[in-house]
């Protein structure tokens, strides 16, 4: 597995092989081989060895990794790195992702329902249209993220980094905000803002505060 992944991104940072040498840990999406629970049931197998051993050898080099479309439902993933992966449409719901590096990752309408999300780096990853509904983000990275349409309802963003983040149309009804970083937050609107809860608590430039109604930092 680590050969295969390894080999995979090689090939794409070279122009004369990228379109030569693939892997699809599940199969390609959308063919007769595309087996969605394919990693996870890996994941299940390794562990039957020992007790989190998949996690221990592989995290490290899911690195541009193409998983668009897998299962990782309820997975284990804490502190995997998954810079740079296509995970577009894939279902990680109540899945463990905290400190997991998804900077620049494709997680176009990924499932991230309840997900722990915590302390993890999605700078510069593409969450349009993805659902974090309910999901654990505090403390996470979100630098420059793209989060278009994004649901984030119910999600709790306790001390997350939005700075930059473009927030357009997304969704923040119920989403804890005390202490997240909105300053530069671009396309973000204060009826959005206000459909959250703490949203008073959170911190915005000077001139968001005054759309707000919120009083000036001293």
């Amino acid at each position: 597995m680590i050969l295969l992944l390894e080999l995979y991104r090689y090939a794409q940072t070279r122009d004369e092989l990228k379109d030569k040498i693939t892997f699809h840990p599940c199969g390609q999406k959308d063919s007769n081989s595309f087996d969605a629970s394919r990693l996870l049931r890996v994941i299940s197998y390794s562990n039957s060895f020992d007790l989190n051993n998949f996690l221990s050898i592989i995290r490290y080099f899911f690195l541009g990794a193409n998983l668009s479309g897998a299962n990782f439902s309820g997975a284990d993933l804490s502190g995997a790195n998954l810079s740079r992966a296509n995970l577009s449409w894939s279902k990680l719901s109540v899945a463990d992702l905290s400190r997991a590096d998804f900077s620049c990752a494709d997680l176009i309408r990924s499932d991230l329902i309840r997900t722990d999300l915590s302390r993890a780096d999605l700078s510069r990853a593409d969450l349009s249209d993805a659902n974090l509904s309910d999901a654990d983000l505090s403390r996470a990275y979100f630098s420059s993220a793209h989060l278009t349409r994004t649901n984030l309802s119910g999600a709790d963003l306790y001390r997350a980094y939005l700075r930059n983040a473009n927030l357009s149309g997304a969704d923040l009804s119920r989403a804890k905000l005390w202490d997240a970083e909105l300053s530069e937050a671009t396309n973000i609107t204060p009826e959005q803002i206000k459909q959250a809860k703490n949203w008073d608590k959170a911190m915005y430039s000077p001139e968001f505060r005054e759309e707000l109604g919120l009083p000036p930092v001293n």
